[in-house]
C-alpha cells in the first residue's frame, strides 16, 4: 500500500486574491498572507509535512516570484519544493493540467493554498486506494454554510452532488478544497483554462464516479477578511 512519502502535493496559489488587498496589500500573494508572523504557507507546507508528503509543487501564477523568494526560508526539512508556471490565468484545473510534467507520483493529492482542514490524509489516502477511486475529495462538516458551496455524500461515499450557496447559515457538508485524484483523472482534464470544480468534478459527480471522504475537523479559508481575521485564533487550536 503506498504512504503519503510517495505523494507528490501540488499547492494551488496562483489565484488573484482580489478580496484581501484590502488587508494585505497589492503585493503579498493570498497564500503568504501573515497568521501571527507566519505565512499561511508556511503552516500549511509544515501540516503537510507533518502528515508525511515530502514532495510539494506550487501552482504559481500572480506574483510569483515572491513564493521563490520567500520560500526557501520556511520549507519544512526533509520536503522538497518546485514550482509550477502560469504564464496567463488558466484557473484551477487548467493550473493543475499545466503542471502534470512535475506531477509523477498516482494519486496526487491537489490543495487549495488558502484554506485548511485537518483531515487525516492517510486514512484519506487508504480509502481512495482500496475503493479504486478517480478522485476522492475531502469533505468536512461547517456550522454555518453560507458562504461556501454544499455537497452531498452517500452513506455508500458517493460523492453525488455540488450544490450552489444559498446564504442560508445552516450547517452543511462543505468541499474542503482537498483532492487526491487519480492519474487516470488527471489525464482527463481539459487542455488551456479550466475549473476544477465545476468543468471536471462537477459532471464526473452526476456521472456517481467521485468520492467525498467526510473528516471531522476545523475547516479555515482566508479568501475574504472576515474570514482571514479569524486565522490567527483557528491556528491557536488547529496547531494544539
Amino acid at each position: 500500500m503506498k504512504t503519503l512519502t510517495d505523494v507528490t502535493a501540488f499547492v494551488l496559489v496562483g489565484g488573484l486574491g482580489t478580496r484581501l488587498r484590502a488587508v494585505i496589500g497589492e503585493e503579498t500573494p493570498k497564500p503568504l498572507a501573515k497568521i501571527g508572523d507566519q505565512p499561511f504557507l508556511r503552516l500549511l507546507l509544515e501540516w503537510l509535512g507533518q502528515q508525511g508528503i515530502r514532495k510539494v509543487v506550487l501552482g504559481t501564477g500572480h506574483l510569483a516570484t515572491e513564493f521563490a523568494t520567500l520560500l526557501t526560508s520556511y520549507c519544512p526539512a526533509g520536503m522538497t519544493v518546485s514550482f509550477s508556471l502560469e504564464l496567463e490565468p488558466l484557473g484551477t484545473g487548467g493550473a493543475i493540467r499545466n503542471g502534470l510534467p512535475l506531477l509523477s507520483s498516482d494519486p496526487v493529492l491537489v490543495l487549495n493554498g488558502d484554506s485548511i482542514a485537518n483531515i487525516d490524509l492517510n486514512r484519506m489516502l487508504d480509502e481512495h486506494l482500496s475503493k479504486g477511486a478517480l478522485v476522492t475529495v475531502g469533505v468536512v462538516q461547517v456550522p454555518d454554510s453560507s458562504r461556501f458551496g454544499t455537497v452531498r455524500v452517500t452513506d455508500q461515499g458517493v460523492l453525488s452532488e455540488f450544490l450552489e450557496k444559498t446564504g442560508d447559515a445552516q450547517p452543511a457538508l462543505i468541499n474542503a478544497g482537498m483532492y487526491l485524484i487519480s492519474g487516470e483523472a488527471l489525464s482527463l482534464l481539459p487542455e488551456g483554462r479550466s475549473s476544477l470544480e465545476k468543468d471536471f468534478l462537477e459532471p464526473k459527480a452526476a456521472e456517481g464516479i467521485v468520492r467525498g471522504f467526510v473528516a471531522d475537523s476545523d475547516f479555515i479559508d482566508i479568501g475574504t477578511p472576515e474570514s482571514y481575521a479569524q486565522a490567527e485564533a483557528f491556528f491557536a487550536r488547529f496547531l494544539k
